[in-house]
């Protein structure tokens, strides 16, 4: 029993001494090295570090509160979020509205188109009295040589003076705005279209157009069949020159008038947006008389020519 229990501690001395060599050979640690004891932590201990603070509303500060998690695991430090203030409100500038400046309007190039601002513009005087002006009309006689005889082509002059005056005996007629001399006083533009209009130019001057309306020729209107003329000039009817000659004592018969209109010319300086500077109508007229009586001649087949003209000026809108 005694040998057997000697035997026992010998053997576990000498297995323990294997076991430690064995260890020591993996390990490298000496069995005198100290020995750490395992030490089971709670899932997380709390610990306050000084180096972390995070702020609160009311300007308290508090430290962070770091999370040591189990063993076998990675600590993780949780800074609470500071609050967000709100971003500083910066007034803005708003840009001034774009103001669009409307189109300038179109130069009128075709002769529809002259036409049709050239009406616009006189017919706004003729029926809405929109401007004062000051009128004269007058005419120059350029041939009364139509017997040789000085005395009796005076006769004949004088007799066609009733109704031409010259340009220091012609009257000047005033147009005043928003009365009716304004609209009655204002040669306007009566034709529905431009047939009778031979051409239309427009120049642009100093800012301003420049109009040159030539019309059609026209022989001898009269007041039962108007015609283009009459609708848009100034003209003497066939009545007006029989009822002339018919008030001269000397001429004692007469027929067969006719009267030639041509060169019929309108010039005109508008403001682009259709208001008149000027205006002037221009034309030259042929009085033809079949058969004339005065005194002793007897005369057939003789006219008289003069020019006839119409100037306003002075427009205030």
């Amino acid at each position: 029993m005694c040998v057997a229990a000697a035997a026992l501690m010998l053997f576990c001395a000498s297995s323990c001494a294997r076991t430690g060599a064995k260890q020591e050979k993996e390990t490298g640690a000496t069995e005198n090295a100290p020995v750490t004891a395992e030490t089971t932590l709670p899932a997380e201990v709390p610990y306050t570090d000084p180096t972390v603070t995070a702020s609160v509303p009311g300007g308290e500060t508090t430290a962070g509160t770091p999370t040591v998690p189990a063993p076998g695991g990675e600590t993780t430090v949780e800074t609470p979020a500071a609050p967000t203030s709100p971003a500083p409100t910066v007034p803005t500038t708003e840009a001034p509205p774009t103001v669009t400046e409307p189109p300038a309007p179109a130069v009128p190039a075709t002769k529809a188109a002259i036409v049709s601002f050239f009406a616009a513009a006189v017919n706004d005087v003729r029926f809405n009295c929109s401007a004062s002006y000051d009128k004269v009309e007058h005419q120059k006689i350029s041939d009364v040589n139509m017997t040789g005889n000085a005395t009796v082509d005076g006769m004949i002059r004088d007799s066609i003076g009733s109704f031409a005056k010259d340009e220091t005996t012609a009257e000047h007629v005033a147009g005043v705005k928003g009365t009716p001399s304004s609209g009655e006083n204002m040669l306007g533009w009566g034709l529905a279209d431009d047939s009778a209009v031979v051409s239309a130019t427009l120049e642009e001057s100093g800012g301003n157009y420049r109009i040159t309306i030539l019309m059609a020729d026209e022989d001898t209107p009269d007041k039962a069949t108007p015609r283009h003329l009459e609708a848009v000039g100034s003209v003497m009817f066939r009545e007006d020159v029989e009822a002339a000659l018919g008030s001269v004592p000397q001429i004692k018969e007469f027929s067969g008038i006719r009267i030639l209109y041509t060169n019929y010319t309108i010039t005109a300086e508008l403001t682009p947006d259709g208001r008149l500077v000027s205006l002037r109508h221009h034309c030259d007229a042929e009085i033809l008389l079949g058969h004339m009586k005065i005194v002793l001649f007897s005369l057939d087949n003789k006219s008289i020519k003069l020019e006839n003209t119409v100037v306003y000026s002075g427009f205030s809108y």
